[in-house]
């Protein structure tokens, strides 16, 4: 059973920038991707509400035991469409600088 965060609190979460949609955001990325164990319904869902396609799945290890993981897309335009303008990202051109991307 989940925490009860659901969506508001992932979107908050997401827009830092360690996070794949901020990647999107922030670092000029074209896409983001996000993976969840395939039992994680809760997970799941938040992806799936915040616009996350389906990508296929893939075989992981979790605590030592193998586990079947959903994977997830966010392309560019679909985030565009749910981007949350009360969200200000900051220490990205810094965060850029030492990735040795230009704008």
């Amino acid at each position: 059973m989940g925490l009860g965060r659901g969506p508001p609190a992932r979107v908050r979460d997401r827009d830092e920038v360690g996070d794949p949609a901020s990647r999107v955001a922030g670092l000029g990325a074209e896409e983001a991707h996000s993976e969840a164990a395939v039992g994680n319904a809760g997970s799941n869902g938040v992806s799936e509400r915040l616009g996350y396609e389906r990508n296929g799945t893939a075989w992981a290890t979790h605590d030592g035991q193998p586990v079947l993981g959903q994977r997830w897309r966010l392309g560019r335009e679909a985030w565009a469409a749910r981007r949350r303008n009360d969200i200000a990202m900051s220490g990205v051109e810094e965060c850029r600088a030492a990735l040795g991307l230009e704008r």
